[in-house]
């Protein structure tokens, strides 16, 4: 499989929240663009790019993180094809659908953590925000539980 593609002019953010300072713990960009994809796949936003900084190898990205992606290159594509491994151009359909939605999700993510961040909110409350949006009964839900989708 080709190696995953993450937009140039989001590099900084993928450092950032990666950082040993950044109280979100995601300690790989797979984790970053996983969390990304996410973010722009619930808010149905696809930003295609063209130039690409250093990828990242797909065999970094955790087990459930890879079906995760597959499963919403399937959604948005109807297309079982993204979701065969090994077949190479279902692979590629499926980085494509998710390197696009994961630069929308870069997008959101600037606003949302890194601006907000400036701002002074903290940038876990801001993601937990961002993420439980739309959520009817937010209480039941863990936030520790959520995280941990991304980061374990």
């Amino acid at each position: 499989m080709r190696r995953v593609k993450r937009p140039k002019d989001r590099d900084e953010l993928f450092v950032s929240l990666c950082s040993k300072e950044n109280e979100l713990n995601l300690e790989r960009f797979s984790d970053v663009f996983t969390l990304a994809a996410s973010i722009g796949f619930k808010h149905n936003k696809f930003v295609p790019f063209d130039k690409s900084a250093e990828t990242i190898r797909w065999e970094t990205f955790r087990e459930h993180s890879q079906v995760a992606l597959r499963m919403m290159a399937f959604a948005h594509t109807n297309d079982p094809e993204v979701i065969l491994q090994g077949n190479e151009g279902g692979e590629n359909k499926m980085l494509e659908v998710v390197e696009g939605f994961a630069n929308g999700g870069c997008d959101i993510l600037q606003k949302e953590i890194i601006d907000a961040g400036e701002g002074g909110t903290d940038r876990l409350t801001a993601i937990m925000e961002l993420i439980m949006s739309g959520y009817e009964d937010k209480e039941s839900i863990s936030s520790d539980d959520i995280l941990k989708q991304f980061i374990t």
